[in-house]
């Protein structure tokens, strides 16, 4: 189950990569409704409840804002989580991106769930545009 949200994400990025669609006309955004963030236990509370629910439920925005910021970086790798983290609105395959090699970097199972559940989110929110 660990690697079956991540692989969504990965899939994702590899499809719009490979239809080879130029970024311009195949760019999509995704954007919190909230820039509030939670303690931890209330984050990883949440992502034992949408692993509990067997993905049929989302984060919060809140925690999926929380673990953005986590994971943010004004470096290559994580500026995208940042943008999220702000409020922003953030390129859904740059996000993945950045979810992708924040995950490689986890070192813990519960980390590794947090940042499946992200990209989940972020590939199911309603406020996704294109």
């Amino acid at each position: 189950m660990t690697n079956d949200c991540t692989c969504a994400a990965q899939y994702l990025a590899q499809a719009i990569h490979e239809a080879g669609c130029p970024r311009d006309t195949m760019s999509e955004t995704v954007q919190s409704s909230t820039r509030t963030q939670l303690d931890g236990e209330a984050v990883y509370a949440d992502v034992r409840a949408v692993l509990a629910s067997d993905m049929s439920t989302e984060l919060t925005d809140s925690s999926a804002v929380t673990i953005a910021a986590w994971w943010q970086s004004p470096g290559a790798v994580g500026r995208h989580l940042a943008t999220l983290a702000s409020g922003l609105p953030v390129d859904l395959e740059d996000l993945l991106t950045d979810i992708h090699f924040a995950r490689k970097e986890a070192t813990t199972q519960r980390d590794e769930r947090a940042l499946d559940c992200l990209a989940t989110w972020a590939i199911n929110h309603p406020s996704r545009t294109d």
